[in-house]
């Protein structure tokens, strides 16, 4: 398992057998495959956890080095369009507050490996959490231009009891396109109120009447009132934000099949254990016909 070719296992759990971290991380990739894959990530080649999974049969003759490229791409690519916490959407809160979760946040656009670090540092020992994205530009955790790029994939969970936060930080939803997303939530309750914040709390717990909004009509005032052109899209995408925010797109998760989970307590795959196949074995008694 590549769990055991990772530094990992030394530095987690230490007080736990090899065989109870190697469990613990078996249960921690059944409830989020994302995350306890990319905590084996490494930044050296020839000790990258990652590239021992087998993907392709001839992955094995690509010179480790050829491989970080595309995975890379892989991860960001995942990591960005679904995030990688029980909720999709990287909250930000939980990330800093478990150490397994740390590697994922360096493959968010605009982020790497140093500037994840000194995030998840800077939180950790000098500000406990966060309670609006904004924090993470004004605090000086982020540069303006990073902050522009990385903010839409990273929230900040909801307190149920934290009146402050702003439920527009639990979204895919740019904070550049907050008054706009207030405004659709305004419109679409039809009612005369000033909080718009309010507005969006209460959209979101009744999103039927954002059916009612004539999105194109919508973008075609946008487009003659306010000179913003071409909104229909992100018009849309509001929508769906405030309908199911940070929605998955990832089928639920399937018991696995007799063959499957035969491999996998061999530790074998079609390829390696076939028919015909020489394998080794250790006789353990003769019996006389």
């Amino acid at each position: 398992m590549p769990y055991f070719h990772s530094i990992k296992q030394d530095n987690l759990l230490q007080e736990l057998p090899a065989t109870i971290r190697e469990c613990v991380s078996l249960v921690r990739l059944r409830q989020n495959p994302c995350a306890e894959i990319l905590g084996l990530w490494s930044q050296q080649d020839h000790s990258n956890p990652c590239f021992c999974i087998p993907v392709l049969r001839e992955q094995w003759l690509v010179p480790q080095t050829l491989l970080r490229g595309p995975y890379e791409r892989v991860a960001v690519e995942v990591v960005n369009a679904i995030g990688a916490i029980f909720m999709p959407g990287i909250d930000i809160n939980e990330l800093v507050a478990k150490d397994h979760y740390h590697n994922m946040l360096q493959f968010v656009c605009g982020l790497g490996p140093r500037k994840s670090r000194f995030i998840i540092d800077t939180i950790k020992k000098k500000m406990g959490s966060l309670k609006f994205r904004m924090q993470l530009w004004v605090d000086k955790l982020m540069a303006k231009t990073v902050y522009v790029n990385a903010i839409g994939f990273i929230k900040v969970g909801q307190s149920g009891t934290d009146e402050e936060r702003d439920v527009l930080d639990g979204t895919r939803i740019h904070p550049e396109n907050y008054v706009l997303a207030k405004k659709i939530a305004k419109d679409a309750l039809d009612v005369e109120k000033d909080d718009k914040d309010e507005c969006v709390s209460l959209i979101m717990a009744q999103n039927h009447k954002l059916d009612d909004l004539d999105m194109e009509d919508y973008a075609e005032h946008l487009a003659q009132v306010k000179m913003k052109p071409n909104m229909i899209t992100l018009l849309q995408f509001i929508v769906q934000e405030l309908t199911n925010p940070f929605k998955d797109p990832r089928q639920p998760n399937q018991e696995m099949e007799d063959h499957v989970l035969f491999y996998k307590l061999l530790k074998e795959n079609e390829w390696t254990f076939r028919k015909s196949s020489i394998v080794n074995c250790r006789v353990i008694k003769v019996y006389s016909l």
